[in-house]
């Protein structure tokens, strides 16, 4: 039996694109909800610990080495080839090997436990504690890393229904254990033996509802050597970039903190916080088009793959677009409620002109998409290899001369170039046409952006109170997108905005046929 290759289209991008929103806002929502109450619960030392338990989940990302999405993209290519027999070897060898690599990282992580008490100064009631959570923690890296390759195959297969159905209910689930563990003063280790738990419990159910549709998966798993080799070629340049951004993301504020002074620290890290969360939009737009772009690769529809990149660049600068003029616009208004009243001497003027990279940033999604998805991860990581020289050098000056605006135009700067590196290079591979972006009337919608956001500032810098400015910002919003929606969408793309309603509705009634 082999699995029905997927058929790709922009009403499905778009409804799996919501249903990854919805899923991931979910556990957020919760957690907003419960952080305050488990603060308060747990105490400073006890909530200091589980700070530090959480952070290191992050580090199980390094141990993926890239795999997970080299995993995604060869088996989205081989699904649509219609060579379903390529899968299981894909599927397992990447998974079997991440097992390996997150039981060495887990080793050495539960080897270091001991050690990591002393270094952190911990009290010595709460060492016996602190001992059993990392000891969870180190037993949790292999599955999660196994976690993230049989969800890329169900990803490979758009059952991005299937995969928030089964993510973020048991996301919400921990998340209310930890608010009973704080509230009844439990021992910490039971929140991180339930989130043990979740992690088995997902890479079981992600293999399982893929198998349904790859039966194979389910044969005599093996670490094959062709896979292998494909597989390394991938994920060693995505490992590269992982590795990088971090750096990015952090020395802006390390070289504020050296160059000038923590309050510019403070001045910039704040506003960037707050415009940083919308990047959640982006992010779920690219984990859905990753997979369909390398399907679309791996049949050589290039015509299909420009078509599906360029109604995402519109319906994403739309979307973004709108939302910064939004934020650029109530800056004064944000900063006070968000940060308080001492940031806004100077935070302002910070966020709206981090509104404009964070906006740059997210249009960088697609064709990192397109590039990665075309199997040239190599060009992707070469690019960031070139712009941390040039962000470095940039930081140093404009921190020099302006403090917290210098960092966020050094920020503006590189995400800016990043952009324009790739989509230039997604041009060079079929991907995106630029005649066809001029015909489709991108730049005539990006000039209409660019035309809203400087209303928006004049609005933000006119002496109105509060609730004035936010209604003429919000009611410039409206208009702008009005008329964005009737002048720059094609008739075609706005129903196809109307059909993804239709899509996701179905997908929900009846699942992804």
């Amino acid at each position: 039996m082999s699995a029905t290759p997927p058929v790709f289209s922009g009403g499905l991008i778009a409804a799996n694109t919501l249903l990854n929103l919805a899923g991931r806002l979910a556990p957020v929502l919760t957690a907003l909800g419960v952080m305050p109450f488990v603060v308060r619960g747990l105490g400073p030392e006890r909530f200091g610990l589980f700070s530090i338990g959480w952070g290191l989940i992050g580090f199980f990302f390094i141990f993926d080495l890239g795999l997970g999405r080299a995993a995604t993209r060869y088996v989205s290519e081989a699904l649509a080839r219609s060579r379903s027999e390529d899968v299981a070897p894909i599927a397992w060898s990447a998974a079997l090997l991440q097992a390996l690599v997150g039981l060495a990282g887990g080793g050495l992580m539960a080897l270091a436990a001991p050690w990591s008490l002393d270094w952190l100064s911990l009290p010595p009631s709460l060492a016996p504690e602190a001992l059993r959570c990392f000891y969870l923690l180190a037993a949790t890296a292999p599955l999660a890393l196994m976690e993230f390759t049989f969800a890329g195959v169900l990803e490979s297969l758009q059952r991005f229904d299937q995969i928030n159905a089964v993510r973020a209910p048991l996301n919400i689930a921990v998340l209310l254990l930890l608010l009973a563990v704080a509230v009844r003063g439990l021992d910490l280790a039971w929140f991180f033996a339930a989130y043990l738990a979740v992690r088995g419990l997902n890479t079981l159910v992600f293999l399982f509802l893929a198998a349904r549709a790859v039966p194979d998966l389910l044969s005599r798993p093996r670490l094959r050597r062709a896979p292998l080799a494909r597989l390394f070629g991938f994920g060693k340049w995505v490992t590269i970039s992982n590795l990088l951004n971090p750096v990015f993301a952090s020395f802006d504020r390390l070289w504020l903190g050296h160059a000038a002074d923590l309050r510019a620290v403070s001045l910039y890290t704040g506003p960037y916080q707050v415009a940083e969360r919308a990047l959640i939009l982006p992010a779920t737009l690219a984990s859905t088009l990753f997979p369909a772009v390398a399907g679309l690769d791996g049949t050589g529809d290039l015509a299909a793959m420009r078509g599906l990149a360029m109604r995402s660049v519109k319906f994403l600068a739309l979307g973004m677009g709108l939302g910064c003029v939004w934020l650029a616009g109530a800056a004064n208004e944000i900063v006070a409620l968000f940060l308080g009243a001492d940031y806004l001497q100077g935070s302002p003027p910070v966020l709206q002109l981090l509104c404009l990279g964070f906006f740059l940033n997210a249009l960088a999604f697609v064709p990192d998409s397109i590039v990665q998805g075309r199997d040239r991860p190599d060009v992707t990581a070469l690019f960031h290899l070139v712009e941390l020289p040039i962000h470095l050098a940039a930081l140093a000056v404009f921190v020099h001369f302006l403090g917290a605006m210098g960092a966020a135009l050094a920020f503006c700067l590189r995400v800016g170039l990043d952009a324009v590196l790739l989509y230039w290079y997604a041009a060079r591979l079929g991907g995106f046409s630029w005649t066809q972006a001029r015909q489709d009337r991108l730049p005539h919608l990006l000039a209409g952006l660019l035309l809203a956001g400087i209303c928006a500032l004049a609005a933000a810098h006119a002496d109105m109170a509060a609730l004035p400015r936010l209604t003429l910002v919000s009611g410039l919003a409206g208009l702008a997108g009005y008329a964005l929606w009737r002048g720059c969408l094609t008739a075609a793309e706005r129903e196809e905005t109307r059909g993804f309603i239709r899509t996701l509705h179905k997908r929900i009634r009846r699942g992804n046929t």
